[in-house]
């Protein structure tokens, strides 16, 4: 079970594109595994939320598949239980870097699955219900990809609002990189699938993965035209997670405003070769 509070270390899976909030300011919700030391139980999901933007950049922030110690708390303004306030002052000591799959999937094939259909009915009947899963891809349709729809007039307002007061702190050395959250992305995507459900009939969920908004900045600053874009998109978030030789899933998750708690997103994407599996999972 994860602690209420103290030092835990976290296997980061999930850095979700930034979000305006009137409490915290620019922001970004991170998701992992919590991985408990000798004793303390078997890994669980866990959300680090608020993180600040600064923490998405690679330079100065961790990567995924990070093995980071982060000290926690519970957050009286969220009630799902997955949910830590994080205190990062500055730094998350990193414990280790988990850069090939096969690793990786040691600890990730420990987390128990869900289906999209159970997460879906569990939110419906509890608000409170699990809100962050990871779920077998057992059919991939396809991936949407379409213009980024415009702010609505309050995400807006929150925006400026933000971008205002860093602007007013000129010692502020994280004012550019706020600033550069406040842009969207040209493109944005939708993933089409069904899940392991026996009587599932599909689900179409927004992707919110951070690498869908930097690597369309990253393509777009080395002079690639957006029929381009949009074709390079569909490969790193399509047709190489889900090409036959993988076993895929999703890292999915839902938002803390209770009246958008039976909506999941797409967090990010893992996708192991069938040989990168422990030996258990390849057999059964």
């Amino acid at each position: 079970m994860i602690p209420e509070q103290g030092d835990v270390d976290v296997l980061v899976t999930v850095k979700a594109a930034p979000q305006p909030s009137s409490t915290y300011g620019e922001t970004v919700c991170v998701a992992g595994i919590y991985v408990p030391r000798m004793g303390e139980g078997r890994p669980e999901l866990i959300r680090l939320y608020p993180v600040p933007y600064q923490y998405l950049q690679e330079d100065a922030g961790f990567k995924k598949y990070d093995l980071r110690t982060f000290r926690v708390r519970r957050n009286p303004r969220d009630s799902r239980a997955e949910s830590r306030r994080v205190e990062l002052n500055g730094e998350a000591p990193l414990v280790r870097t988990l850069r090939d799959w096969r690793r990786r999937a040691d600890i990730v094939e420990e987390v128990p699955r869900s289906t999209m259909c159970e997460l879906n009915a569990g939110t419906r009947a509890d608000l409170d219900a699990a809100s962050l899963g990871v779920v077998d891809v057992a059919d991939a349709e396809r991936l949407e990809i379409f213009e980024t729809p415009p702010l609505s007039k309050e995400k807006v307002r929150l925006r400026e609002a933000q971008a205002a007061q860093q602007e007013l702190n000129l010692f502020n050395e994280s004012a550019r990189v706020v600033r550069k959250a406040l842009e969207l992305p040209p493109l944005s995507a939708k993933l089409h699938y069904r899940c392991a459900a026996s009587a599932c009939k599909g689900h179409a969920q927004g992707v919110i993965d951070w690498e869908l908004t930097a690597m369309q900045f990253r393509e777009l600053r080395e002079g690639t035209d957006v029929p381009g874009l949009r074709e390079r998109l569909t490969y790193k978030f399509f047709e190489n997670p889900f090409a036959d030789h993988k076993q895929p899933a999703v890292y999915v998750g839902n938002q803390e405003n209770p009246r958008r708690r039976t909506v999941f997103s797409v967090l990010g994407m893992y996708y192991p070769s069938k040989t990168d599996l422990p030996l258990s999972e390849r057999l059964f």
